[in-house]
This record gives structure tokens, C-alpha cells and sequence, in this order.
């Protein structure tokens, strides 16, 4: 709760991240499929813990809303343009390089419907944002937007699908405990998106990493794409960047 509205913990098809959203009502129970109203727009998103279970840390800002249920044609959806959005990434990742090297693609997913680009991206822009969606959406012939993050405790997670789980299964986010976060298990953070990796004897662009299953997604020189343990990936330091 917070100050005596209901607080839920949802994971967004994606990136896999747990978002601390308000609820209009208090009957959303963990399972839930649901759409999040923030700052890029409308999102589908599963409960992963209900209010009960929340418990919100008071430096956590609340920028995410429960609006209502998916329907079954939304949910129907979600496979689909999550496998269209990781087909933009190494792109976006390029362009955001070239206009300015400090920023980061942290995660990157679609709309609800389907139609906009939604970027998370780390670093502070030498463009203004408006400026910056704009060179990305003449870009890409689509709508673009941008939400720049602060590196800390308010996200965490991975680039991934959301598991189908009984409602309840605590091990969905291993490393949060109700609304509480354990931390990085590695301390210098994962590789940036779409930079050069090693992982055992095989290397190339980290597509995606996905902490609930402990493994990293890379596209190989032969652009085979191959999930390999998260404990083995390394930047390649020859070749840090694509």
C-alpha cells in the first residue's frame, strides 16, 4: 500500500522488469494479466505479486497505473510483438550510438498495440528527448519514445518472455522477495545490449539477457541465434562494440 492505495508488482512482456504500479481497485491478483498505463504509453503486464504481498519501499517513485485486464486478443498478441520488437534491437542500438555513445538501450519493447517502439534507455542525452524521438521515429518510419532511467533499485530484470507460472510462484523473480530487492549478483552490471560477448568457445552481439532462467541470448556471426549461461558471458575485449 501507499498512502492507502493498493500497490502491485508487475512484469512487463519484454524486458521482464518488475514495475511497482498503483491499482484502481484492489481485486488484481498475481496471474493477472493487466494493462499498465506510464510514461510511454499503454503496456500489457503480469501481476507477479498482489497488494498483500507488496511491500513498497518509500524511496520507490510510482510511475506505472494498473488501468484494467488484458483481453484475450491483447494477450493473444504478446508472443508476437515480443519477437518483433527483438528484431529492432541491434538497430536501435546502432542509432543510439551514433547520435550520442553515452546512451544505453536497456530494454526495448512495442505498444499494446503493436505500433510504437517503447525504448528504456540509461545515460543523460546531449539532444533533448523530444528532439531524440524525433531523428529515431524518421528513422524508423514508426513512432519512437524514449524513457530515460536512473540506475538503481526501481528496475530489475532482464530482456525476456514472462514465464507461464501458477499464480504465487515466488521463483517467477528469484531475486525479489515481496517489493524488496536483493541486488546485482554481479556488480560492475551485465553487458549493454548489443555489445560484443564471449561465452565459452562461441561469440557475438548479446541480444538479450534473461536473469529467470540465468541465460544470455547471442547472435552469432553466422546470425544463429544461441542461449548460453548468463555465468559465462564476457565483453569481448577485442571487439567490445558491434
Amino acid at each position: 500500500m501507499r498512502d492507502g492505495a493498493p500497490v502491485l508488482a508487475v512484469s512487463v512482456p519484454g524486458d521482464g522488469f518488475l514495475r511497482f504500479c498503483r491499482a484502481p481497485q484492489e481485486n488484481f491478483t498475481a496471474g493477472e494479466w493487466v494493462v499498465i498505463d506510464g510514461p510511454l504509453g499503454q503496456e500489457p503486464g503480469k501481476v507477479i505479486f498482489g497488494s498483500d504481498d507488496v511491500d513498497i519501499p518509500g524511496n520507490v517513485e510510482l510511475r506505472y497505473t494498473v488501468a484494467l485486464r488484458l483481453t484475450e486478443h491483447e494477450r493473444s498478441t504478446i508472443d508476437e510483438h515480443v519477437e518483433a520488437a527483438r528484431g529492432f534491437i541491434a538497430t536501435v542500438v546502432d542509432q543510439l550510438s551514433s547520435i550520442d555513445p553515452v546512451l544505453e538501450l536497456s530494454s526495448l519493447r512495442l505498444s499494446l498495440d503493436g505500433e510504437t517502439l517503447l525504448c528504456a534507455i540509461f545515460g543523460h542525452p546531449s539532444e533533448d528527448l523530444p528532439n531524440l524521438e524525433r531523428m529515431l521515429t524518421e528513422f524508423f518510419s514508426r513512432q519512437v519514445r524514449l524513457e530515460v532511467l536512473e540506475r538503481s533499485a526501481v528496475f530489475y530484470g532482464s530482456v525476456g518472455r514472462i514465464a507461464e507460472r501458477e499464480p504465487g510462484d515466488e521463483d517467477l523473480l528469484e531475486r525479489v522477495g515481496r517489493g524488496r530487492l536483493s541486488g546485482n549478483p554481479r556488480p560492475n552490471g551485465w553487458p549493454r545490449l548489443g555489445s560484443r560477448v564471449g561465452a565459452g568457445a562461441v561469440s557475438g552481439v548479446l541480444l538479450g539477457i534473461s536473469m529467470r532462467h540465468d541465460t544470455a541470448t547471442i547472435r552469432l556471426d553466422s546470425g544463429e541465434e544461441q542461449a548460453v549461461p548468463l555465468s559465462d558471458v564476457v565483453v569481448d575485449v577485442q571487439h567490445p562494440e558491434e
